[in-house]
């Protein structure tokens, strides 16, 4: 992935290393700077970020659209003869509970050469985040084997929420959606579930349907949902997958 930057007489070219990173990856890359003018010519403060952002604050130009996650200062009073060029190195290490890229917003490398954090950046490159491998094992499983599809994956409050749909079966015929959040942090795979359901409401002169939420919270140590090293214990999840579910289907038949 690369990017240019024209600001005469300064030409600032950005290169990272790949197109896709998963949760806990390391980026990495290098700023090039090279001065095409005839005179010699300086930079103060050149400033390397790993952000996150929203779409929304990005189109607006916000100055509040990028928070922080991690910086690093280079080129600080560097100078440059006529055609000189100069690389600078960088690399960031992704947080293993990182947000992954959604229809909200994702992670991004910008490029500053001002201190002042009102000042919008000169370069800005979206990352593409996606979930760490035992993430997306652990949905493959719940699409293959218990049948459940995925509508749409997100990033909220420090897990990564899946809104599922169930199987057209009889027994779950009565559930109208699953929300699904997942994170695995420090070898520990900690699931929320959270099933929408109608339940016919017995109570009444006539009988009427109401909406309900029943929420189920599992956690799972490696030792459980790994066998073979960091091979997936797929045996186990599947059966603990099956009980959760068992929990919300209609036992009348």
């Amino acid at each position: 992935m690369k990017a240019s930057i024209f600001l005469k007489p300064l030409e600032y070219n950005i290169e990272i290393l790949g197109e896709k990173w998963q949760q806990g990856a390391l980026v990495k890359g290098v700023v090039k700077v090279k001065n095409n003018g005839s005179e010699k010519t300086s930079i103060s403060n050149l400033k390397i970020a790993l952000c996150s952002g929203s779409y929304k604050k990005l189109k607006t130009k916000d100055a509040k659209t990028f928070e922080v996650i991690a910086e690093s200062i280079f080129g600080k009073d560097t100078h440059f003869k006529n055609m000189e060029e100069k690389e600078f190195p960088w690399e960031f290490k992704l947080d293993e509970n990182a947000r992954i890229t959604d229809k909200d917003g994702s992670l991004y490398i910008i490029l500053k050469d001002q201190s002042d954090a009102s000042v919008w950046p000169i370069g800005i490159l979206e990352l593409t985040i996606i979930p760490k491998i035992i993430i997306t094992q652990f949905l493959e499983i719940f699409e293959n084997f218990i049948r459940f599809k995925i509508a749409q994956i997100k990033y909220v409050k420090g897990m990564i929420e899946v809104k599922m749909t169930p199987p057209k079966t009889r027994e779950l015929a009565h559930v109208e959606s699953l929300i699904l959040r997942i994170k695995e942090v420090e070898k520990t795979l900690s699931l929320d579930y959270q099933f929408n359901v109608s339940a016919i409401d017995m109570t009444t002169p006539t009988i009427t349907t109401q909406k309900k939420c029943k929420q189920f919270a599992r956690i799972h140590p490696a030792k459980e949902y790994l066998i073979y090293g960091d091979s997936i214990n797929q045996d186990l999840l599947i059966s603990s997958i099956n009980a959760v579910v068992s929990e919300v289907k209609n036992k009348l038949l």
